[in-house]
């Protein structure tokens, strides 16, 4: 069946293919039991009569798009606001870090320009002389992209280091698909102009190291923590491509049969591809966890794969997947979840409502269990905040590992929430539009909580015990809630 939103609603089965109810152990987490979590030093960021879409929230800083026609970039640096666009076409942000914001626009018209506002000024970051700039890839405040010279009918690499934009190559064969992490770049171009190798260049020694040497087209690359995937057509049959990985000292082979073995990604030494026998697929999904390598799904959705911490999702066309690596973890979800140090977060439907689970790698745990919605779940270092609904409206809700803190409790409706390192972001509804909120999550031990029994509206079989700020308790005792 469907929900009131349209959504399906999908049975707790969470195990592929399995008849039990839950295909890994489950756990639950009941109640708002928590003491100590309040929201302090609340910011309004925005007040203006449009909706913000986030693109991106870092340490107390974020940026954010005005959706006002235009689709204009801001940045709150955590005491102001600057407008980083103003112009008729519609930027798109590339990556934040650290008080740096990359964008681009002008991809539509061929000639794509990318900038960077450096914490003091805004700076054109690619080169005039160039056009068509395209495959960006941004890690850590770097950005690096393929563009073509004028005149020339192929693309040379470049990267902003997050100071100086440093041009990698320069000659006229094919130098195509950068990728990035932690100031190491790899790609794929032609050493003599007849085939294709792989190039791993680092900007700590400013050197490039050339990884391959062969006669086969090497490319399809992949980088991280100085670790590179990529895929070989091995003799003249482009039908038979194989993966090989660059473990930072040595090449290893990964896969050796008749297949077309491609577009491999690589996360913490963990590998991920597709194999399939023809271009129109079926695709199979392997992958390699340092040590072995299993064959998770059939017939999956190519692209839709991605290893985060330990975990890798993917999709088909029955849906969303998250696994630990192995078969017998694979979990079906209705969505896809945020990952962080190891650990998803999503919502599902009980056949009653929208709860909030998460997976470790080992346990799903069912962090709510109540009659309302929840929804938006985000996770930082081992904290989930997401929005539930009070039977008012909506409100902002704290997992700590252990215990359940709701955080804000108002007249409002507060939504899709953000966590970073203890800094909470949200939108909240003033009765016209949507406004950015910014907060900072402060524990105490122990007093600046009320026990209260809450009645929600019109809804008096439903009370329930919750724990709420001392400055919300003559709000509820108006709306006629107990003191315990």
């Amino acid at each position: 069946g469907e929900d009131e939103w349209g959504e399906p609603i999908l049975p707790l089965r969470w195990q592929k293919g399995g008849n039990s109810e839950y295909g890994v152990p489950l756990q639950q987490k009941k109640g708002v039991i928590s003491e100590g979590y309040t929201v302090e030093n609340i910011v309004q960021v925005t007040d203006n009569e449009y909706n913000e879409g986030v693109y991106a929230f870092s340490d107390g800083q974020t940026v954010y798009v005005l959706q006002d026609g235009n689709n204009e970039l801001f940045l709150y640096d955590g005491s102001s606001t600057i407008q980083l666009t103003d112009s008729a076409i519609n930027e798109v942000l590339l990556g934040f870090h650290d008080g740096q914001a990359i964008w681009g626009g002008g991809w539509a018209g061929g000639n794509a320009t990318f900038y960077c506002y450096n914490g003091t000024e805004i700076i054109q970051i690619t080169d005039d002389n160039y056009h068509s700039a395209s495959y960006e890839r941004f890690d850590n405040g770097q950005l690096v992209w393929h563009a073509v010279k004028n005149g020339r009918t192929q693309a040379d690499i470049f990267f902003y280091n997050g100071t100086t934009t440093i041009q990698l190559t320069d000659n006229n064969v094919a130098n195509e698909q950068p990728h990035i992490s932690n100031g190491q770049v790899a790609w794929y171009g032609s050493d003599d102009g007849t085939d294709a190798e792989i190039f791993l260049y680092d900007d700590a020694s400013g050197t490039t190291t050339q990884l391959t040497n062969n006669t086969y087209g090497d490319h399809g690359c992949d980088i991280h923590n100085g670790q590179v995937v990529w895929q070989t057509a091995i003799g003249s049959s482009l039908e038979d491509n194989e993966i090989f990985l660059y473990d930072g000292t040595s090449t290893i082979q990964l896969t050796s049969n008749g297949i077309q073995d491609g577009y491999p990604t690589i996360n913490n030494g963990q590998v991920a591809w597709i194999g399939y026998n023809g271009p129109s697929g079926p695709y199979d999904l392997y992958f390699y966890d340092g040590t072995t390598t299993t064959m998770l799904d059939t017939n999956i959705n190519p692209h839709s794969y991605k290893i985060t911490d330990g975990l890798i999702t993917w999709s088909t066309s029955s849906g969303q997947f998250l696994s630990n690596g192995t078969v017998t973890g694979i979990i079906a979800l209705p969505e896809t979840p945020k990952i962080d140090n190891g650990v998803a977060v999503w919502k599902a439907h009980d056949e009653n409502d929208y709860e909030i689970f998460s997976y470790d790698g080992t346990t799903i745990t069912q962090l709510t269990d109540n009659d309302y919605d929840e929804a938006s779940p985000s996770i930082d270092n081992g904290k989930v905040v997401w929005a539930g609904y009070d039977g008012n409206d909506w409100e902002l809700f704290l997992y700590d590992g252990s215990d359940t803190t709701q955080l804000t409790d108002n007249d409002y409706s507060d939504s899709n929430p953000m966590l970073s390192n203890d800094q909470l972001l949200w939108k909240q509804y003033d009765g016209t539009d949507y406004e950015l909120m910014l907060g900072n999550l402060s524990y105490s031990d122990g007093d600046k909580k009320v026990t209260l029994l809450h009645t929600p509206p019109g809804n008096p079989d439903k009370a329930h015990v919750i724990n709420v700020s001392t400055n919300a308790v003559d709000a509820h005792l108006k709306h006629g809630d107990l003191i315990e």
